[in-house]
């Protein structure tokens, strides 16, 4: 099944190109995210965006209805290889989702560092987040809370999981020093009573905070306010390959085009 086609706009070439990886997290503040990235580059954008909620960096996932291919496979390489000269920023976040998925650390690890190896040929500047706070003993029960709505399908125990996060956000703090990747810690603020995903009262502050290195001047983002028009627009875009209910979709990218040229495709 193929949808229809890009919406038609400006000529303009891309001044930046921003690739951002993500899962939930990221849909959830896309438009955020977005709006910060425009401040980045002066003029049209090219954004290739992979992201979706329960997206994994291992594995194809499967969220109620909707399959999407792993992040380190998906057809956004592809793109990102066709123009190296272009000037690039990359948000790499959501590493944790795979834990719930019961994939060993080393596995992960493993699949992030492609990624981070693929920008790394790109030239990006790549901002890295490590997973969520676990917070006191007393959270526990929330993350539990969370594993059960989200990821039913989880046998590991409370204290494997926290094990192993400490093991991959020791290992993601190794690969940000090794391919000279900026590494942020989210802070505990940023979160509520769910333990995973950031409260849209913090997107702004928590956005502006972890993607602060793509800048090379003093200047400070001005994080945009939550948009749910704009939100809709990039999250009911079609990616370049799904299966809803096991019939696959296809879409050519990129899926929108502004006025000015900037470009959304979806992976």
């Amino acid at each position: 099944m193929t949808t229809s086609g890009p919406t038609a706009a400006s000529d303009a070439p891309p001044e930046g190109r921003v690739v951002l990886l993500g899962a939930s997290n990221l849909a959830l503040g896309i438009s955020t995210v977005a709006g910060i990235a425009r401040q980045v580059v002066p003029g049209p954008v090219e954004f290739l965006v992979a992201m979706g909620h329960g997206r994994s960096y291992v594995a194809r996932t499967t969220v109620l209805s909707r399959e999407l291919p792993s992040l380190a496979e998906c057809g956004l390489w592809e793109a990102l290889s066709v123009d190296r000269k272009t000037p690039t920023w990359a948000l790499v976040t959501d590493v944790g989702n795979d834990l719930f998925y019961e994939f060993p650390v080393d596995e992960i690890l493993r699949s992030v560092e492609a990624v981070l190896a693929r920008l790394c040929a790109a030239e990006a500047r790549i901002s890295l987040t490590l997973l969520p706070p676990t917070g006191s003993q007393g959270a526990t029960w929330r993350h539990q809370l969370l594993r059960r709505l989200f990821f039913s399908r989880c046998r590991l125990g409370m204290d494997e999981l926290f094990r192993r996060a400490e093991a991959l956000e020791a290992g993601l703090q190794l690969l940000g020093k090794r391919y000279s990747t900026a590494v942020v810690a989210p802070r505990a603020e940023w979160y509520g009573f769910d333990p995973i995903h950031i409260r849209i009262t913090r997107w702004r502050g928590a956005w502006r905070e972890i993607l602060s290195e793509w800048s090379t001047s003093e200047k400070k983002f001005r994080a945009p306010f939550f948009h749910p028009l704009r939100w809709w627009r990039l999250n009911s875009r079609v990616p370049l390959e799904r299966k809803i209910l096991g019939i696959e979709q296809r879409q050519a990218q990129p899926s929108w085009v502004g006025p000015d040229g900037t470009a959304f495709s979806f992976f």
